[in-house]
């Protein structure tokens, strides 16, 4: 069992999904994105065209928190670094943002993912949409986000 659950995915990459934090179905497996919420997005993202295998996925934070808490100001200071070298190293052209932990750090005035628009930072897109783990609670006002999030970002990949 990993302790640390760094990015995965080709570098460079057009693509770079970001994420807040690991669960336990990844520290488990030592990848991002591979239990309930990543499958959702696998499925979600194929559906307009966009494969797995062609995205860079990685978290904020790179540790898992009992309950799966939210990263503290802390665990995020302490992490970006990290994170800071992956998008370097990956040279995206469009960094999707899930939820707000992630939103929140490269679009600090944004008081919530839902009420967020895309932006484009220094030529990369930051795109930020809910969290699948939150889609699948089936929160109606997420869902709603998601499902516009979702038709936006398929329209904006074309253009990249």
């Amino acid at each position: 069992m990993a302790n640390l659950v760094f990015g995965f995915g080709p570098k460079p990459a057009a693509i770079m999904i970001i994420g807040e934090r690991p669960g336990a179905e990844e520290i488990k497996f030592g990848r991002p994105f591979v239990g309930r919420s990543g499958q959702f997005l696998t499925a979600e993202f194929e559906k307009i065209g966009i494969k797995r295998d062609e995205l860079y996925i990685t978290n904020v934070v790179k540790t898992y928190a009992m309950g799966n808490k939210p990263p503290t100001k802390h665990e995020i200071k302490n992490f970006l670094p990290i994170l800071e070298k992956e998008i370097r190293e990956v040279r995206p052209k469009i960094i999707i943002l899930l939820g707000n932990t992630a939103t929140k750090v490269f679009l600090p005035e944004c008081s919530t993912v839902k009420r967020c628009e895309p932006k484009t930072i220094k030529g990369v897109l930051y795109f930020p949409m809910p969290h699948p783990g939150s889609v699948i609670r089936g929160y109606k006002k997420t869902v709603e986000a998601w499902e516009k999030a979702i038709e936006n970002l398929s329209s904006t990949v074309q253009k990249y």
